[in-house]
């Protein structure tokens, strides 16, 4: 077949058509790229041709040219504008783009004004706006979308001519019709491409109008959609696509701005309270922190991370973001501030706070570690300020933090350290018992480290300070644990220099806790090493010889005490004092013995005092119990030696009195009553009891008298009256003897003026006169009388007879006056004797006138008459006499049978014999009478 010209001229037109059918097979609705500096993207209906643009482009003109009113005329101009359209977006030059694209603008606007009410102008439209945009005329390209959503509100176009209309009214600021576009892209738009970016650039339209709460609003719908995972979690920021993580970043950015504006973490709270937490809530808040430390905002920023951890407690994020508190501080240059952080890091996320209520450490181990980091921190700078500052507060701060590290990471290898500067600060605190137990926990509870004995030795320093501060039981149970701790530092390290120390020291305290068994044994590890030192062998020794000698093993006492002595230096108080002990220790060993009976064992031990420690203070007690041993074994002779030693020896002694006791007894016994009257007198010398030196005095009389001392019996009577006047009765019973000694002696004189003092203290008695005081004075008056009757006696009737007889007569009164006086003192025997001797008195003198000495001119009648007249004047005497013995006679019936009654019933029977002559008769006469 020939082909003609003419058909060739055709082809241009035919392959236009077949594009335009091709094209219309496959038409499909597309899209346009964002207007800012996006590239253009051909509708998916649009042919892209296989063949060069140009020469299709070069195609649809020919077409258009040869079939000006050709059905296909409306689509072949929109698909050269399409290709002219797609010329400018690939053009490199702007100027070519800029004509390729003012031409792709002729060609729509020529078919829209050719067929105005084409069905798909709304495509046209579409293109003929991003053709104004590619031209460099944005007005028109956003009048011409506004025309489109305008006259096609259903078109499929609709939703991205809104967002391209929204994105043009944001760049020249008319943000009031941005938000309006926008919004209508999410009304109609929801689930489209555009939806995402109509929610970012709302959020960003109501932020530049100053309504932050629509803004975030919009952010937050965006923000959700992006950052929760279909299984409501967060999702992570790595994990989406850089494009949109941009887009994210800088809704976070705007986001925060928002909320710094609105007040920062106040209006965070009051956000999420109102419209609920998010999961990704832990980014809002940071991105805002992170937003005031770039503003150098440090504490507002430390304000949002402290608000999501009050917030969000046992988040995840919290104990992150609580550091991110720390650091703020940190950078802001806020020491006590971070210092305060740091401590509320510790204490919200403390392993044992609800934080960790279901979590494993394992879980978060990267905030196990801060957390270890922070609490060790805390503790080694509250330690450090304590020290400087002193002050309790800061101390307790530091203990605390120190607790806190051993209670949450007791196996931690730096655990011993940390305890051991735990004990340090209780210790610098003054808190000496927490002090000591940590001290020894230290010591003893970890494996051996650098710190081990020290801290050991430290615990006993701490138990010492303790003691001081308690009282009673309190300090007993301290101290019983400073003695287990003493122990257990020597135990462990028996080479430390303070070892041996430590051991003494225990020692002494188990001896103050009165634990005396113990505190020999512990004593004894000292004493039991040569090499000790002197000083602490001494203490040892000391601590032995104390706890020995008060659990009564008094041998043990002595050798230590001993042992002692050998370490001292001689003559000084300490030495002397240790002498005194090994003294008193000999002398309870002589009490031991005595205890038992051992009388002889005793005696030698006392006496072994002054033997082995002489001029102490106990060799005086000693020798007087040696004596007392003697005196017990009857040993007199040796008592009286050691006694007699002892008053020279010791002659201001305490014991001298019982001295001169025990000698009065042991002379007593010995039968040497001189010398036992002798002590007995020094015992009424220097008694202060009124009783006893009354008693003892009158024993020194009685045994001077009974060893017929009489001179120094009379002194010791004489002495006993003089000093003791009262009791009444012994005073007189003590004149008495005087009265008898003197009498003994022939000393009638002084024997009278003793009997008159007697008759002058019965008299002046009054209420202390007693029977025997009557009967004594009774006794002397009588003998006064008889010595007055002895006077009487002594002068005869002789010449010259009227002298002799006038004296006679008077001294016979005297006599007869005071036998009477005797009757008054109503003692029987010496009313009796006295009533015999006044009738013995008046028969002498009828007698006395008998045998008186006859005048010699007298002589016979004379004489007689004489002889009458005597007799005369001496019968009434007789009678009177007859008449008071048979007065004393009656006395019988009253119970009175005494030798001065039998003496007047002789009398009578002698001047009566007929009637009392016979002695049957006189019996007869005194049973009758009874």
């Amino acid at each position: 077949m020939k082909i003609g010209g003419s058909f060739l001229a055709q082809l241009p037109v035919m392959a236009a058509v077949l594009l335009l059918a091709a094209c219309s097979l496959h038409d499909r609705s597309g899209t346009i790229g964002s207007l800012e500096q996006e590239s253009v993207d051909i509708d998916p209906q649009d042919v892209r041709l296989e063949a060069d643009e140009q020469r299709a482009a070069e195609l649809y003109r020919s077409f258009l040219e040869a079939g000006p009113r050709s059905e296909l005329r409306p689509e072949a101009l929109r698909r050269l504008a399409g290709l002219q359209l797609e010329l400018a977006g690939t053009s490199a030059e702007t100027a070519a783009s800029a004509e390729e694209a003012a031409a792709a603008v002729e060609l729509y606007e020529s078919l829209l004004e050719a067929y105005p009410g084409r069905a798909g102008n709304d495509r046209v439209l579409y293109h003929l706006a991003q053709a104004y945009d590619q031209a460099g005329e944005p007005d028109k390209a956003l009048s011409t979308l506004d025309r489109l959503v305008r006259e096609w509100p259903e078109s499929p176009f609709w939703v991205e001519a809104q967002f391209r209309r929204g994105e043009r009214l944001f760049v020249v600021q008319d943000f009031a019709a941005a938000e309006i576009a926008y919004r209508a892209v999410l009304e109609k738009g929801a689930g489209s491409v555009f939806e995402d970016r109509a929610l970012y650039k709302l959020g960003w339209t109501e932020f530049k109008r100053g309504r932050y709460e629509a803004g975030l609003e919009a952010f937050f719908r965006l923000l959700d959609r992006r950052l929760i995972t279909p299984d409501g979690q967060a999702r992570r920021l790595e994990a989406i696509e850089r494009a949109d993580r941009e887009m994210i970043e800088d809704a976070l950015r705007a986001v925060s701005l928002s909320f710094s504006y609105q007040g920062g973490a106040q209006a965070l709270a009051a956000y999420f309270d109102r419209r609920g937490g998010r999961p990704y809530e832990a980014l809002i808040y940071n991105r805002v922190g992170e937003f005031y430390l770039e503003q150098e905002r440090f504490s507002d920023a430390a304000g949002i991370f402290e608000a999501y951890v009050a917030r969000h407690p046992r988040d995840r994020q919290a104990p992150r973001m609580q550091l991110r508190v720390v650091e703020a501080y940190r950078k802001g240059r806020f020491p006590s501030l971070m210092l305060r952080a740091r401590q509320e890091f510790a204490q919200r996320f403390a392993l044992d706070g609800p934080y960790w209520q279901g979590r494993e450490r394992a879980e978060d181990a990267e905030m196990v570690s801060a957390l270890r980091k922070t609490v060790r921190e805390l503790a080694r700078y509250f330690h450090a300020s304590a020290q400087q500052s002193r002050k309790a507060d800061d101390y307790a701060q530091a203990i605390r933090w120190y607790h806190r590290y051993l209670q949450w990471f007791p196996k931690e290898a730096d655990a011993a350290e940390i305890n051991f500067l735990l004990a340090e600060a209780q210790f610098e605190n003054g808190n000496y018992l927490e002090a000591a137990e940590d001290y020894e926990r230290t010591a003893y509870e970890y494996p051996r480290h650098r710190h081990s004995a020290e801290a050991g030795y430290a615990a006993l320093l701490a138990y010492e300070k303790a003691e001081e501060s308690l009282e009673g039981g309190l300090q007993r149970a301290w101290r019983e644990r400073a003695v287990d701790s003493a122990l257990s530092f020597a135990g462990t390290f028996p080479d430390h220099p303070q070892a041996l120390g430590a051991l003494t020291r225990a020692a002494q305290s188990l001896f103050d806790m009165g634990d005396l068994r113990r505190a020999i044994e512990v004593a004894r590890q000292v004493t039991g090493k040569p090499a000790a030192p002197s000083a602490l062998q001494r203490t040892a020794w000391t601590i032995t010889a104390h706890a020995a000698f008060d659990l009564g093993d008094y041998e043990l006492a002595e050798s230590a005490y001993g042992e002692a002595i050998d370490r001292l230096e001689p003559g000084t108080a300490t030495e002397r004092a240790m002498r005194e002990r090994l003294a008193a220790a000999i002398y309870k060993q002589g009490e031991q013995a005595r205890g038992v009976g051992a009388l002889e064992e005793a005696v030698a031990h006392f006496l072994r005092v002054g033997q082995r420690a002489p001029g102490t203070s106990i060799v005086a007690v000693a020798e007087y119990d040696a004596a007392a041993g003697l005196i017990q074994l009857g040993r007199w002779t040796r008592a009286a030696e050691v006694l007699e030693r002892f008053r020279k020896a010791f002659p201001a002694h305490r014991l001298q009195h019982e001295v001169t006791r025990k000698l009065a007894a042991v002379y007593l016994e010995a039968g040497q009553k001189a010398r036992a009257a002798a002590e007995f007198a020094r015992i009424a010398g220097f008694e202060k009891e009124t009783g006893a030196a009354r008693q003892a005095a009158w024993q020194a009389a009685e045994l001077y008298r009974e060893a017929g001392e009489v001179r120094s019996a009379i002194l010791a009577y004489k002495h006993y009256v003089k000093r003791f006047p009262q009791p009444l009765e012994a005073a007189v019973e003590a004149r008495w003897q005087l009265v008898q000694l003197y009498l003994g002696e022939g000393d009638r004189k002084r024997a009278r003026h003793w009997l008159r003092e007697i008759v002058r203290a019965d008299a002046t008695a009054g209420r202390a006169r007693s029977d025997r005081i009557r009967y004594l004075a009774a006794r002397s008056a009588l003998e006064l009388a008889g010595m007055e009757l002895a006077g009487y006696k002594s002068i005869r009737l002789v010449e010259p007879l009227k002298r002799n007889l006038k004296r006679k007569k008077k001294r016979l009164e005297a006599v007869i006056a005071a036998y009477t006086r005797l009757a008054d003192y109503g003692v029987a025997e010496v009313t009796t004797a006295a009533t015999h001797q006044i009738a013995e008195v008046y028969r002498d003198f009828g007698q006395a006138l008998m045998e008186s000495e006859r005048p010699r001119n007298l002589s016979g009648d004379a004489l007689e008459q004489y002889e009458i007249m005597l007799e005369e004047q001496a019968y009434p005497f007789e009678e009177k006499a007859i008449e008071i013995f048979e007065a004393n006679v009656r006395r019988i019936p009253e119970g009175t049978y005494d030798k001065w009654v039998r003496a007047s019933l002789k009398r009578l029977a002698e001047l009566l014999p007929v009637r009392y002559g016979k002695e049957e008769r006189v019996e007869t006469f005194v049973a009758g009478i009874r």
